[in-house]
């Protein structure tokens, strides 16, 4: 599977403005590696996408590229029955910059456990480090990450509501909370045969 998101941005300070548009694009591919249960919902996901390739921004002479970053990654289910899902994930962002200093990776590790999909628990590492070797300010930022969430089907719909919580293990003053609700529309086949 593939797909392209293309997009177009504005900024607007004082009385000027300016414009430029944007791609992100990735593919994923889903199949079985070393599956442990019955199922013939593929155990094992790999990906890789790019995003904001496109144009710079030009406000008043001045040039900002957009924040372009690579991520790839994979997932890969322990189980998967009708009590519940235990899922594994591991991706590597790498965001590039103009400046050597500001190259960034970032290695995510995560696990979910699903129970019925009605309720999700997910716990996770982020450690985000510059990776060029010349940059004497060597600023470490790694994180927890704990979440929650919890979804049902209402008249042909899946309704998810999530919250996270990101906790820096250095400077733990200042935490991150995400709150989100997603609503999608079910297929035929989810919706009246499960």
């Amino acid at each position: 599977m593939a797909g392209i998101r293309v997009k177009a941005l504005w900024e607007f300070l004082g009385g000027f403005n300016s414009r430029a548009f944007g791609m992100d694009c990735g593919a994923c591919r889903s199949f079985d590696f070393l599956k442990l249960y019955k199922s013939t919902t593929p155990n094992t996901a790999v990906g890789i996408s790019f995003y904001n390739l496109g144009s710079s921004i030009i406000l008043y002479e001045e040039q900002e590229s957009l924040p372009v970053s690579m991520q790839m990654g994979f997932s890969y289910a322990f189980f998967d029955d009708l009590k519940g899902t235990l899922l594994y994930a591991n991706d590597y962002k790498y965001f590039f910059e103009e400046s050597n200093a500001r190259k960034i990776l970032e290695i995510n590790n995560g696990i979910e456990y699903s129970f019925r999909k009605y309720v999700s628990l997910r716990a996770g590492y982020i450690f985000s480090m510059p990776i060029d070797a010349s940059s004497r300010t060597r600023i470490i930022n790694n994180k927890y990450s704990y979440g929650l969430g919890i979804g049902f089907n209402l008249y042909g719909f899946r309704i998810k509501m999530e919250y996270s919580l990101l906790i820096p293990i250095l400077n733990t003053k200042f935490y991150t909370h995400s709150k989100s609700i997603n609503v999608c529309k079910l297929d035929f086949e989810e919706y009246y045969i499960k």
